[in-house]
This record gives structure tokens, C-alpha cells and sequence, in this order.
């Protein structure tokens, strides 16, 4: 359970608080604790929901008296949505795994997602969603070579671990045949103890391009992703961010280790 400085709160002489927050009590006793206004919003639990996100950025607006602001940020989401509008013929569409998602940390290439936000958003089939669950989950290893799935899709800050679970059996990753065959692609991070919404987006982008590239062939993804850092953020962003992360890109498993491929 988090226990946030009660004293440092007040010292900040805040006229509000906002907090992010899965637990309904959580608010009510902050407010009491503080006696300062405090104002709960939400991206949805246990997966991110844009009507969830949009009602908070709203209510933030309302709150702050930047309704303006808040209403071109939704107007700019909803054109986002308007930008991925290939929708594929039923047995044509892609299917996808996530895997090495940020959970309570970094993970692996098990640590995967249901009802993942970006492959719904670029229209991919999310192959965990085969399991019945919302949300973050582990699936085994068993079950990804059984599906072994033709796209596999990376997040940026589980490439790390994953490499070195390709050191430690090599073998196994070698049965994956997305790996092996340059048909697994690098994402951005987007989790840091809660999700970052516009990489979310962005990450949306780069799949569609990379499921669908002949549909979005005049699309550049990167050029987008700095659209999308401008709309929520106010600057492009996409360099500076990569610079630390690692850029969106194919990856290709090759003499026991992962790189973008040539």
C-alpha cells in the first residue's frame, strides 16, 4: 500500500490534488488526512479505456478552468483514432503477441497484456486475449510456443531482460519463429508505475504500420509519433525519447542476440 507524505502534501499549500487511483477508498481518505479538495481520475483498470481517460481529462479541465485546453486534447484523440481506419476483412486480420511489458518493474517476453490498448486501436488480434483476462498477465512459455505467434510486437523496456533470457536458452527463443524470421518489432515503453497515454498512441502507429504496411504505406509513423508528443506534451519529443529508449524498428534474432535488423 502506498502511503504518500501527508505533511509534505500540506507543506505545498496545493489548492487541489489529483491522484491516480484504482482504489475507491483511496481518495476519501487522502481528503481527509490533507483537508484539501482532492480530485480522482483514472485511465481505466484493469486495461486503459479512452472514454475512462477522455471523462478525466475533461473533468481535470473543468477543474483547473482550462476547459479549452482539455477539449482540443480530446478533439486531437479523436482524430488520432480517425487516422487508423483500415479495418481488415474478417480472416485477413493480423494477430499479435506484446510481449516484455513493465510490470511492478521490468519483465520478460512473458509479461504480456489482454485487451491492449494499441492493438485494438490499429486493429490487430491480440493473441493474449485468448486467455480470458483484462489487463497485465504471465503467460507461460509453453503457451507462446504453442501459439507461436507470426508478430511480436516489444516494449522498449523489457528488450534488456529478454536478451538475456535468449543467453540463458537460446533454444527456446529460436522455436519463435517472429524472431527468427524478422518479423518482430521494437515499441516504445510506455509504463512507469501507471502508463504513459501518449506513447500508447503512438505505440498504435508503429503497429498498424508494421502489421498493415501496405495499407499505411504513405504513413510515417515517426512523424506521427512527434504529433502526437506535440498534442499532449506541447514539443516534438519523438529523438530526444529514443535516445534513451531505443527508436521503433524490426528486430531480428541472429547469432544468439537481438538487434534491429540490417
Amino acid at each position: 500500500v502506498r502511503i504518500p507524505n501527508y505533511e509534505q502534501i500540506v507543506n505545498l499549500k496545493p489548492d487541489v490534488v489529483f491522484i491516480l487511483s484504482v482504489d475507491g477508498s483511496e481518495p476519501d481518505l487522502l481528503q481527509r488526512k490533507l483537508r484539501i479538495p482532492v480530485v480522482a481520475v483514472s485511465q481505466g483498470f484493469p486495461a486503459f479505456d479512452q472514454d475512462v481517460f477522455i471523462n478525466s481529462i475533461r473533468l481535470t479541465g473543468e477543474v483547473l478552468h482550462r476547459q479549452e485546453r482539455a477539449e482540443t486534447l480530446v478533439r486531437g484523440i479523436a482524430a488520432l483514432s480517425g487516422q487508423l481506419n483500415y479495418s481488415p476483412a474478417p480472416g485477413e486480420q493480423a494477430i499479435a503477441y506484446v510481449g516484455g511489458l513493465s510490470y511492478k518493474g521490468n519483465q520478460g517476453i512473458n509479461s504480456t497484456a489482454g485487451n491492449f490498448f494499441p492493438l485494438r486501436l490499429a486493429r490487430i488480434a491480440n493473441l493474449a486475449d485468448s486467455t480470458g483476462r483484462e489487463g497485465h498477465q504471465f503467460v507461460s512459455k509453453e503457451f507462446l510456443i504453442a501459439s507461436n505467434p507470426p508478430l511480436i510486437f516489444i516494449d522498449g523496456n523489457g528488450l534488456s531482460l529478454i536478451r538475456e533470457g535468449i543467453r540463458d536458452d537460446h533454444e527456446y527463443f529460436e522455436r519463435l519463429k517472429a524472431l527468427k524470421n524478422g518479423n518482430a518489432w521494437l515499441l516504445l515503453p510506455h509504463t512507469s508505475y501507471f502508463n504513459n497515454p501518449e506513447i500508447l498512441y503512438i505505440n498504435a502507429f508503429f503497429m498498424a504500420k508494421a502489421a498493415y504496411p501496405e495499407h499505411y504505406a504513405k504513413m510515417d509513423p515517426e512523424a506521427w509519433a512527434d504529433k502526437i508528443f506535440i498534442l499532449f506534451n506541447g514539443s516534438p519529443m519523438y529523438k530526444q525519447f529514443t535516445e534513451k529508449t531505443g527508436a521503433f524498428g524490426r528486430m531480428l534474432l541472429s547469432e544468439g542476440n537481438l538487434e534491429y535488423a540490417k
